[in-house]
């Protein structure tokens, strides 16, 4: 039985994996388009999401278990990066996305995909896509709640002993 959480889901789950598709660099130096600084991008390292799954994310690349796409550039003062998919991606090859987030707090934070399968970058930067992140567990994404990304937890050995 088809059901509105089971549409839902779907959508979402297409979703994450078109932001994956859009992961993954090929250049070098940085990709920082803050003028004050080039750090990297804020939210590097492993991430656990809510959907299930372990995404990676670098200056470079975003990269989860169904894609990795390249980080052309991004905003660590905006939060925003813009991504491309590979050029033997089934869906949108070689297409550009651009995806925001909130400013990560307690080991978490949001993203959401506001513009993808754009022809150029500079048409996934100029996006008039917004996001409202508001109440971003249950809307404001497109109609959908906004993924959210954890660190993953360390497992405590002490709890694998035998007695």
């Amino acid at each position: 039985m088809i059901t509105l959480h089971t549409i839902q889901t779907s959508a979402r789950w297409g979703l994450v994996s078109l932001l994956a598709l859009s992961f993954s660099l090929t250049g070098c130096g940085s990709n920082n388009t803050d003028e004050s600084n080039t750090d990297d991008i804020e939210i590097a390292g492993s991430w656990e999401s809510s959907f299930g799954g372990l995404e990676t994310i670098s200056s470079e690349s975003w990269a989860s278990e169904w894609l990795t796409t390249t980080v052309i550039e991004y905003s660590n003062n905006d939060n925003w990066v813009i991504t491309q998919n590979p050029d033997d991606e089934e869906f949108n090859p070689s297409q550009f996305s651009k995806v925001v987030w909130t400013e990560p707090t307690d080991d978490a934070f949001y993203y959401c995909m506001v513009a993808f399968g754009q022809e150029t970058a500079d048409d996934a930067r100029n996006s008039t896509e917004i996001a409202d992140n508001s109440n971003p567990d249950n809307s404001g994404c497109g109609g959908f709640g906004w993924t959210k990304l954890s660190r993953p937890q360390p497992t405590d050995p002490a709890s694998n002993d035998s007695e």
